[in-house]
C-alpha cells in the first residue's frame, strides 16, 4: 500500500526535523503518557509515533518492541491525514481502508485502532498519539477525550519549547524540550469522569 502523504508533506518533514527529536532516547514523562492512555483506554499497546519521511518512529512504545515501522500502511499515515480529528478504527477488518493492510493480516494483527494527531502551534500533524488493541471493541466518548486532551499535553511542550527559543535562555532553535511530569498530572486532572456521555469531545 503506498504512503498516503498530507498535503503539505515537504514543510511538515522539514519542521519535524527543526525539532530534533527523532532517534532521541527514551523519555519517562513520554512513557507515563503512553502507559496512561493504554490504561484508560484499556488496551495492551500505546504509542507516541513520530512520521519521518519513509518509517514511523515512536519515541515511546507500550505493549510493543518495535521502535519503528515502515510507514508505509501505517495507520498513523491515515491519521495524519486530518489534523483537525482522531482516527477510530473499531475494527479492521471490517474496515474497507485496512481490511487487506499487512498489519491487519498479519503481525501484530492490529484489530482496532485509535490515534490524535500531534499538532505544532502552527499546525503541522508531525505524529500520532495511539493505542491499539488485537481484537474488535468500541471506543467509549471519555476516552477519545482523554486522547485528545494528552494530545494537547504534549502540543503544550512544543509552545513552551517555542517561547524558551523566543526568550533566548541558552536554547538553539529547534532544540527538544521534553514535558514534565507535572503537564501530565494537569492534563490527568481534566480527564471526564467515566460518565461521560458527550459523542464529540472537544477537539483544541
Amino acid at each position: 500500500m503506498p504512503i498516503c502523504l498530507p498535503r503539505n508533506e515537504e514543510p511538515r518533514l522539514r519542521k519535524l526535523r527543526e525539532y530534533k527529536i527523532l532517534d532521541t532516547g527514551p523519555e519517562a514523562a513520554f512513557d507515563d503518557l503512553t502507559r496512561l492512555a493504554a490504561l484508560i483506554c484499556n488496551t495492551p499497546t500505546s504509542l507516541v509515533s513520530l512520521a519521518d519521511a519513509d518509517r514511523l518512529w515512536f519515541k515511546s512504545h507500550f505493549g510493543l518492541d518495535a521502535t519503528e515501522i515502515p510507514r508505509d500502511g501505517a495507520f498513523c499515515s491515515h491519521t495524519i491525514l486530518d489534523p483537525d480529528n482522531i482516527l477510530v478504527v473499531e475494527d479492521a477488518l471490517a474496515d474497507e481502508r485496512f481490511k487487506e493492510n499487512v498489519l491487519v493480516t498479519n503481525a501484530p494483527n492490529i484489530r482496532f485502532y485509535a490515534g490524535a494527531p500531534l499538532l505544532t502551534p502552527d499546525g503541522f500533524a508531525l505524529g500520532t498519539l495511539c493505542v491499539i488493541d488485537y481484537k474488535p471493541r468500541k471506543f467509549r466518548p471519555e476516552q477519545a477525550a482523554a486522547l485528545v486532551l494528552w494530545r494537547n499535553c504534549l502540543r503544550r511542550g512544543d509552545q513552551r519549547a517555542d517561547r524558551i527559543e523566543d526568550d533566548g535562555q541558552n536554547s538553539e532553535p529547534g532544540d527538544h524540550v521534553p514535558i514534565g511530569r507535572e503537564e501530565i498530572d494537569d492534563r490527568l486532572a481534566e480527564v471526564p469522569v467515566f460518565h461521560c456521555s458527550d459523542p464529540n469531545p472537544s477537539r483544541n
